[in-house]
């Protein structure tokens, strides 16, 4: 985090939360989390958080351009569940993006490429059988991991129907995640963008 109001020479201006949000489509949630724990650059203005068009350019290149991380979604009701899961995945090495709710998870999948994508199955607004749907046919590459304690609930036979899927079993365990993401790169890590 930048104490003080940085300068801007070259840029374009300063942004709010909202406008470095729909910039980046990410959520303003997580532009929250990154300034606070000083993982991406801002200053605060009274109460309100603000962001050097010019560094948030920089910070994207360096992080995502020139990092080449692979892209992970995480869709989880739980805001615990995603704080954890991000703390693994961001430690793996992984650009993470989180949401809460099923029609959240469309949109993001939607604006932005995921190459994996951590689903709960039970979600408000739309269930995880009808957002691993909406994935299938937007990002038919992306590979998907179910997170669920209902592995007997039909939900679950639905989406077992519908195309294959990863299961991970509620309560999270790190090693299940990290053991996800080492079988996707051992199989040639093509959903990772690896060759």
């Amino acid at each position: 985090m930048t104490v003080g109001k940085p300068s801007d020479e070259g840029g374009s201006g300063y942004l709010t939360v909202r406008e470095v949000s729909d910039y980046l489509s990410i959520p303003a949630e997580t532009i929250y989390k990154y300034v606070r724990q000083g993982r991406m650059p801002g200053f605060k203005v009274g109460k309100h958080w603000r962001f050097a068009r010019r560094q948030i350019d920089e910070w994207v290149r360096g992080r995502w351009l020139s990092h080449n991380a692979p892209r992970v979604l995480v869709v989880d009701d739980d805001v615990a569940i995603c704080d954890l899961m991000e703390h693994w995945l961001v430690e793996e090495g992984c650009d993470v993006t989180c949401v809460h709710d099923g029609r959240d998870a469309v949109s993001m999948v939607n604006k932005r490429a995921f190459q994996l994508v951590f689903l709960d199955l039970m979600l408000p607004g739309m269930n995880g059988y009808e957002v691993l749907k909406e994935i299938r046919e937007s990002s038919p590459r992306a590979l998907i991991a179910v997170v669920t304690a209902y592995f007997h609930h039909e939900l679950m036979d639905k989406v077992l129907k519908l195309c294959p899927v990863v299961t991970i079993r509620k309560p999270l365990q790190r090693d299940a995640v990290t053991a996800f993401l080492a079988s996707v790169s051992n199989c040639g890590g093509r959903a990772l963008g690896q060759k």
